[in-house]
C-alpha cells in the first residue's frame, strides 16, 4: 500500500523532470530542414508558409565569408518568403564577414549572431520587427560578443514604429567592443 504510492509518487517526479529535460528539444525540432545554394533553412511547423534561417549541420563547415539572405527561396516548386534568422543560426562563425539581410525579414532570434567575430557592419530591413535579446541563461544576445562589429544600420521604420524600442532585447550587442557607430535613418546617433 504505502510503499506502492511513494513508489508511485517517485515515478511521477522522475517523469516530470525527464519531460522538462525533453521539451525543449521537442519544441526546437524542425518539421523541415532544407539547403538552397549554401545556407540552410527550416520549416518548424508543417503548417508554416514561410522559412527560418538555421545553422549549418554538424559536420559540415560553418557560414564564413560573404553572404547573402535572400527574401524568398524555392523548394520542391513551392516558394517561402525567409521571416527569421534563427536561434544560433551563424553562432560562432568567426569566419564571417559580411550579412546582408533582405526586405521581408521580420526577427532576429537571440544568440543567432553570437560571437562572429569578423562582422564589421550590419544594415537591417525596414521589414524588421524583433531583434531579440537574453530570455534564459544559456541564451546570448542576438549579436553579442561580435568583437569586429563597427557599425549598425537601423531602418527609418525605427523612428516611427513604437515596437521597434520595445522589441530590441536587452543585451543583444552586449560585448560588441568595437561598436563606434549607430546610423538610424542614415543619421549617426553615436
Amino acid at each position: 500500500g504505502r510503499q506502492t504510492n511513494e513508489n508511485r509518487s517517485v515515478m511521477k517526479k522522475v517523469a516530470l523532470f525527464l519531460l522538462t529535460l525533453l521539451l525543449p528539444l521537442m519544441v526546437s525540432a524542425a518539421y523541415r530542414t532544407f539547403q538552397v545554394d549554401g545556407i540552410f533553412y527550416e520549416q518548424r511547423d508543417a503548417s508554416d508558409e514561410f522559412v527560418n534561417v538555421t545553422s549549418t549541420p554538424e559536420g559540415i563547415a560553418k557560414y564564413a565569408g560573404d553572404v547573402v539572405i535572400p527574401a524568398s527561396v524555392t523548394y520542391n516548386g513551392k516558394t517561402y518568403p525567409v521571416k527569421k534568422i534563427g536561434q544560433w543560426a551563424f553562432w560562432e562563425c568567426t569566419g564571417l564577414k559580411t550579412i546582408v539581410l533582405p526586405e521581408g525579414l521580420e526577427e532576429i532570434e537571440n544568440s543567432s549572431f553570437y560571437g562572429c567575430t569578423q562582422l564589421k557592419a550590419v544594415t537591417f530591413p525596414s521589414t524588421l520587427k524583433s531583434l531579440r535579446g537574453v530570455e534564459f541563461s544559456r541564451e546570448k544576445g542576438a549579436f553579442e560578443g561580435c568583437t569586429g562589429l563597427k557599425s549598425v544600420y537601423f531602418p527609418a521604420s525605427m523612428l516611427t514604429d513604437e515596437l521597434w524600442t520595445a522589441n530590441i532585447g536587452w543585451a543583444s550587442f552586449r560585448d560588441c567592443t568595437g561598436l563606434k557607430t549607430i546610423f538610424v535613418a542614415g543619421s549617426k546617433t553615436a
